[in-house]
């Protein structure tokens, strides 16, 4: 059977967003989630990738770590990832495990397009 598609994308010249369409990033969805992204990661011809996860409203520790290993591995290829619509109880779960001292996090895309084309 299919995986589930869970990752939308859409490609601007500037980055590549991929929006997580699922409401929970739990042990069951960790697989398709890291499968989908590492596709998406590895397949972008462009040095930033954001992560929307507007429709995020539960992170498990084990989707905190798979973000931060996909932040990691993209920095290993001299890549960015970026984050943006957090809910408070999701952007709480980055700031408690410091995550956000490690991933640039945006309250939306607007504020990402302003911070990497400020004219």
């Amino acid at each position: 059977m299919p995986e589930q598609r869970i990752i939308t994308i859409e490609s601007y010249p500037q980055a590549l967003v991929a929006t997580l369409e699922c409401g929970e990033l739990d042990e069951d969805m960790i697989r398709p989630f890291l499968t989908q992204m590492l596709s998406v990661v590895t397949g972008a011809g462009t040095q930033l990738v954001i992560l929307n996860l507007s429709h995020l409203e539960f992170i498990a520790s084990l989707g905190l770590g798979a973000v931060a290993d996909l932040n990691n591995q993209m920095k290993k290829e001299g890549r960015r990832l970026m984050l943006v619509g957090l809910s408070s109880w999701v952007r709480d779960a980055f700031a408690m495990t410091r995550l956000d001292q490690h991933i640039t996090i945006h309250p939306n895309l607007d504020s990402v397009w302003r911070s990497i084309d400020p004219g």
